[in-house]
């Protein structure tokens, strides 16, 4: 009996603390790097807001059509491999195809980003060019943490193979 409620307090004690971590916390100032953030920072006008919103969901509707053609072609690749069925023809016309798809992508994020440039004042556009160098870099770095050149003997054995 008096384990059942030493365990019953322990689990009550466990729940209240990690419902209150769960809770957000409105006292931290930009938390997250969310869209809201970045027209925070901007201080964008109404006007600005709204076209800012247009421009984001006019790229995101390119983008899902576009990344939905890659995962397809990817299915596609895997299909083939799995199946021990690989056509050279086929098989390299996927991987070129998936090519020009993720050059698409990229000139569609460089759309956006000179569209909601060409709306900005002189000061949102230095604080807009500084996000998207700070965002870039971020990105560069978790790409090659991922590809094994972060620390440790697996990033090692990663480059290794690599070379």
């Amino acid at each position: 009996m008096k384990r059942l409620i030493i365990s019953s307090v322990t689990i009550l004690l466990l729940f209240s603390f990690l419902n209150i971590d769960a809770r957000p916390n409105k006292n931290r100032k930009h938390s997250g790097f969310g869209i809201e953030r970045v027209q925070e920072e901007l201080k964008l006008t109404a006007d600005q807001t709204k076209q800012f919103n247009d421009f984001r969901y006019n790229h995101q509707k390119d983008v899902v059509d576009l990344k939905s053609e890659i995962e397809k072609n990817r299915i596609e690749i895997n299909k083939m491999m799995s199946d021990n069925e690989v056509n050279a023809e086929e098989l390299l016309g996927l991987v070129n195809a998936n090519s020009e798809i993720q050059s698409k992508i990229k000139v569609s994020k460089t759309n956006f980003w000179l569209n909601v440039h060409n709306i900005l004042n002189t000061e949102q556009k230095q604080k807009w060019t500084k996000m998207f160098n700070r965002f870039s870099d971020r990105g560069k770095k978790m790409m090659h943490r991922m590809k094994g050149g972060g620390r440790g003997e697996r990033g090692e054995r990663m480059r290794q193979q690599n070379y």
